[in-house]
């Protein structure tokens, strides 16, 4: 699964090229679908509103729970990508010391 196309696409650009010329990336429809024992399933995937209505099939007060989760995500995503993306992560250990960086 690729969720950052970019630096895939700057790997082309460093030789004259461009993706689209060679890969044609596809968003699967939905994301993920996912069984329960009693025979339920939720879909997930976008729009988020979409999915938003998959919750709250099964209890409409944890479509407030799924909203954070996103904008907690979205919050790690920020900083993954702004602040440590040009960082070498050669070990564990080095990527360890990161996480206080993705909660101040």
């Amino acid at each position: 699964m690729i969720t950052t196309p970019f630096p895939f696409e700057d790997l082309f650009a460093l030789f004259s090229k461009k993706m689209s010329d060679y890969v044609t990336l596809v968003t699967p429809d939905p994301w993920y679908h996912f069984h329960f024992s009693d025979g339920a399933t939720l879909h997930y995937g976008p729009p988020h509103e979409r999915t938003e209505a998959e919750i709250a099939h099964f209890n409409p007060t944890d479509v407030a729970g799924f909203r954070r989760l996103i904008a907690h995500s979205n919050a790690i995503y920020d900083v993954a990508l702004t602040k440590q993306s040009n960082w070498p992560f050669h070990s564990h250990w080095f990527m360890i010391q990161q996480i206080p960086i993705c909660f101040a």
